[in-house]
């Protein structure tokens, strides 16, 4: 047995005792690296006892080229006795096609899965793959986060648990080759991989090449090497991170992830946003489209207060109160209409009286004769109850103060003050028989103000407060 097939072997042995299932989905788009995983595993499903199917998703990208892929493939399923699924996609623009591409391969993959009920998709990646995408990210910028590089495992769903495994992760392209020439296997060749317009091409065709001859000839294990470093940084940080979580959540009913805030304001910055890091990947929250601004931004949550949600990116919305760093996720919008709520309901106002309002995590309380400058003011006697409070509606209108009676729709007044589309759909709205008397947190209507002529007043008020107190 050769050293490669004894580390592949190891690999699939541990992740088995880890339990990520026996029934595998094989990427095999034809090329050197897939063929070779195709074959290594073919090789030992006896051995180690796993079930598998290869799976070929035609991008129709290089005509001819991709239809003898897919024939090459198929012919490749026959021969090691698998069962084989081939899809076909075709990218709507060739604007951003490496990305729509990837994340139409991974999702048509998953169905796979699920229709082959694998619980893991093996995809044919090299160490050579990792020292690029780690050197991709250091030419683009990147934090100690970014250099850790490729996971040999990552989740991919947890109902049903399904995976995707890396077995040749810690395998050279060179290895694989000389592998399958003692084969007598052929593979093909992807020209797309030689145009030097991708930065990914440059960098596998002549930086990597040159730093090699110049530098460090062995700069791939280097790079790998300090992959691995960062991996383990980044596990030691999620450990000690993970054991200070108990103390700083608060158990919530709403969905929400709260935080108690002085606990967050004392600790070390990068320990702060490592946090938040955490919970994104916990919850599920999208990541992709943070950037390093955002995570600075998210790091100093807890340092300044401000009661009216905001987004704070990926969608999630937060709200900083004396005592509560509160993040809502955009997996709390309802589906199909972004502009309400999950929970959003119509909630009846007293007068006097309070009404908690669980998806702005906070209630309004209403007054009469106010004293105090904390509440906004209006002419009771303009006011038609009973009061209501609900979320922003399609075609909500009402007449800001200041405005001299003049309506406006209340899009184009959350556009005005420049509000963010997600915290739009947070903002409690105060409403009389007549309509909106208070866009919480922004301003009252003109038509109910208070004037010399008003006799009698009506104060409301908005109070932050953590999902604990929505316990009924």
């Amino acid at each position: 047995m050769t050293p490669l097939i004894q580390e592949v072997d190891r690999r699939v042995r541990r992740w088995i005792s880890r339990g990520v299932g026996r029934t595998w989905v094989v990427a095999v788009s034809g090329g050197g690296d897939s063929v070779a995983l195709a074959r290594l595993l073919a090789g030992a499903r006896d051995r180690l006892g796993i079930t598998l199917s290869i799976a070929h998703l035609n991008h129709s990208a290089r005509g001819d080229e991709s239809e003898a892929d897919q024939a090459f493939v198929r012919e490749l399923a026959d021969q090691l006795g698998l069962p084989l699924d081939i899809g076909r996609w075709q990218a709507p623009t060739r604007a951003g096609f490496e990305a729509a591409a990837r994340k139409a391969r991974y999702q048509w993959l998953i169905s796979v899965a699920r229709e082959r009920k694998a619980s893991v998709i093996a995809v044919g990646h090299t160490l050579d793959d990792q020292a690029e995408t780690i050197l991709h990210r250091i030419v683009r910028g990147t934090g100690v986060r970014g250099i850790t590089g490729m996971s040999g495992l990552r989740r991919l769903e947890l109902t049903p648990r399904l995976v995707l495994a890396r077995p040749l992760l810690g395998s050279r392209r060179e290895d694989l080759r000389h592998y399958l020439s003692g084969l007598g296997q052929p593979h093909r060749e992807d020209s797309s991989n030689t145009d030097m317009k991708g930065t990914r091409a440059r960098l596998r065709h002549q930086l990597l090449p040159t730093i090699a001859a110049l530098y460090n000839r062995r700069i791939m294990d280097a790079l790998a090497r300090l992959g691995e470093s960062a991996r383990c940084h980044a596990r030691m940080v999620e450990e000690m991170t993970d054991a200070l979580e108990p103390g700083l959540r608060v158990p919530d009913l709403s969905g929400a992830v709260v935080f108690r805030r002085l606990n967050l304001a004392i600790m070390n910055p990068f320990m702060r946003v490592e946090l938040f890091r955490g919970t994104w990947r916990d919850q599920g929250w999208p990541e992709r489209s943070m950037t390093a601004e955002h995570w600075r931004r998210i790091g100093q949550l807890g340092t300044r207060l401000f009661d009216t949600p905001r987004e704070v990116g990926g969608g999630v919305v937060a709200v900083v109160t004396r005592d509560y760093v509160i993040l809502r996720g955009p997996n709390l919008a309802k589906a199909g209409d972004p502009s309400l709520p999950a929970d959003h309901a119509i909630i009846p106002l007293k007068i006097p009286g309070t009404a908690v309002v669980p998806w702005a995590f906070g209630s309004i309380t209403s007054c009469l004769e106010p004293v105090l400058k904390v509440y906004e003011t209006l002419d009771l006697e303009k006011i038609i109850p009973p009061l209501t409070i609900d979320a922003p509606r399609p075609g909500d209108r009402f007449d800001p103060l200041g405005m001299n009676g003049q309506t406006t729709p209340l899009a184009d007044f959350f556009r005005g003050r420049k509000l963010p589309r997600p915290q739009r759909s947070t903002v409690p709205i105060v409403r009389d028989q007549r309509g909106i008397i208070w866009v919480v947190g922004h301003r009252i209507c003109h038509h109910a103000r208070v004037t010399r002529e008003t006799l009698h007043t009506l104060g409301l008020r908005f109070e932050a407060h953590p999902p604990r107190l929505f316990l009924d």
